[in-house]
């Protein structure tokens, strides 16, 4: 009897903890938990030092008053734009400029010493220079965040290109297929992988700059939301501001990943 109660014990326990285990690790159930424990972490934090941490309610009230005013969404579109705008340059000219180092042994030996070296400067030295060449311009943001993302992409295009298996090429050369024709149609859907690897990692990049580059030369986007309300002590503005940073990081990262996923599936990009 008292070994048929232990077994029952057991296979109880051993029920809860698989239930448990698939809340866990169910994608809905599982990240509704996590946010729970986030919270709670963040209540924690804000009841022990309520001077320097806004509590989660304070947070999201303040976020409701920016909404209401216009202010929270009208931020977060120019600093989207602002990304996206100097993304796409950075990413065009970056990846371009990569292949063509991959391809060609000149042009790596011209350019490859310029993007080692570059590659080291950090974006936000050049915003004294920028503000010279092209004030407290959007053209002068655009470019920074283009900066931010052009070296990240030039790298990941060189490595992308290199790093093509020689067998690849070979088994196209066996074939007829040579010269520029080879290059569009082998070389740039072996490399794409790399590629988009590095426009991930460069949207990223593009975030931090722009945050940066806002609290010091704008006077809108969520960089300025933040830099301003510092001032003020307004740390609930501030998180807001942090907040939907994250969000719109991981929504363009999960349409970037949703819409380029099914495009080039077929050359076995995988996100």
């Amino acid at each position: 009897m008292k070994k048929d109660r232990q077994k029952l014990a057991i296979e109880d326990t051993g029920c809860k903890t698989s239930f448990l285990r698939l809340i866990w690790e169910h994608k809905i159930t599982g990240t509704i938990l996590s946010v729970i424990i986030l919270l709670a972490f963040w209540s924690l934090i804000s009841f022990l030092i309520p001077i320097f941490v806004p509590t989660p309610l304070a947070t999201f009230k303040s976020m409701y008053t920016l909404i209401v005013q216009g202010q929270l969404l009208s931020y977060t579109l120019i600093t989207i734009y602002r990304i996206l705008v100097g993304w796409i340059i950075g990413v065009v000219i970056g990846i371009t400029t990569g292949w063509l180092i991959g391809q060609s042994s000149l042009f790596k030996k011209i350019v490859d010493p310029y993007t080692n070296f570059f590659r080291f400067i950090p974006p936000i030295i050049w915003v004294t220079m920028f503000i010279i060449w092209f004030g407290y311009t959007e053209l002068m943001r655009f470019s920074l965040v283009a900066y931010a993302t052009l070296v990240i992409c030039v790298i990941h295009g060189t490595a992308g290109m290199v790093s093509i298996p020689e067998e690849k090429i070979r088994a196209a050369l066996n074939v007829g297929v040579k010269g520029w024709e080879l290059f569009w149609k082998v070389k740039i859907p072996a490399a794409l992988p790399e590629a988009f690897i590095g426009m991930r990692v460069g949207m990223s990049n593009s975030f931090m700059t722009i945050v940066a580059v806002e609290m010091l030369t704008a006077s809108s986007g969520l960089g300025y939301l933040s830099w301003v309300s510092k001032m003020y002590f307004r740390l609930d503005y501030v998180f807001c501001s942090i907040i939907i940073l994250g969000l719109a990081g991981l929504i363009i990262d999960a349409i970037f990943k949703k819409v380029f996923g099914k495009i080039l599936f077929r050359y076995d990009v995988k996100f």
